[in-house]
């Protein structure tokens, strides 16, 4: 069974997130989130908002 889509406490932040990054006085022009790969739920949500794949980032412990 699909469950029709319905706007999340998840939506609700990210829109938060993203009007916030719009009222800075910085010259801003995009936002970067890391999200693990194998995060199927999460990748879907990102590009639903219309993120889309944006180079790779790399860490290592300190």
């Amino acid at each position: 069974m699909v469950r029709p889509y319905r706007e999340s406490d998840a939506d609700a932040l990210l829109a938060a997130a993203l009007s916030v990054a719009r009222e800075q006085a910085l010259p801003l022009d995009r936002i970067v989130l890391d999200v693990d790969r194998e995060n199927d739920r999460a990748q879907a949500f990102y590009e639903r908002w219309g993120f889309e794949h944006w180079g790779e980032m790399v860490a290592r412990e300190l």
